[in-house]
């Protein structure tokens, strides 16, 4: 039984890293629309916007800012996968309709877990750039690293966010 979760683990950690290497190239390009001037564009469609990026940034531009995806969404899969699998294996017809509602909705509900502190390490660090950015509007700014808001999410929060980051 504990190999089997192993394998259902491992599963999902390659699901999650296959989903984030097809995936995050188009995300890269999705963001890129949306946040270009709607009043001067920059591309003009999304082919043009990918092949853009490509000629003038190289193909790995592309995959720039990858870490933080990979490693949730690995980390996401693979709960999910196990716990899916593990709960669907309890019952004596695995595959039946209602054991896949139970099974899916058991591994959503404790990917939850894993998924809710990252989200919140997601949106200090997008507040927190905001803030400087209406801060300071005209100076060049280093981009601070996760674990610089992490910390200071945890002071400002306090026994909350040290829960939640830990």
């Amino acid at each position: 039984m504990p190999s089997e979760i192993l394998v259902d683990f491992f599963a999902g950690c390659l699901g999650g890293v296959a989903g984030v290497l097809a995936g995050h190239p188009l995300d890269t390009v999705k963001v890129r629309l949306q946040t270009q001037n709607a009043h001067f564009p920059i591309y003009r469609n999304t082919f043009h916007c990918l092949t853009c990026i490509v000629r003038t940034e190289g193909p790995s531009a592309l995959y720039r800012g990858m870490s933080s995806p990979l490693a949730s969404l690995t980390m996401i899969n693979a709960v999910i996968f196990s716990v899916h699998g593990h709960i669907s294996k309890q019952f004596e017809d695995p595959n039946a309709l209602h054991v896949q509602f139970v099974a899916g909705a058991v591994a959503g509900a404790t990917q939850g877990f894993i998924s809710s502190p990252m989200d919140c390490s997601n949106f200090a660090h997008k507040y927190a750039m905001n803030r400087l950015l209406q801060r300071h509007q005209n100076v060049p700014l280093l981009r601070p690293c996760r674990w610089h808001v992490k910390f200071g999410a945890k002071k400002a929060l306090g026994i909350l966010a040290g829960k939640l980051f830990a």
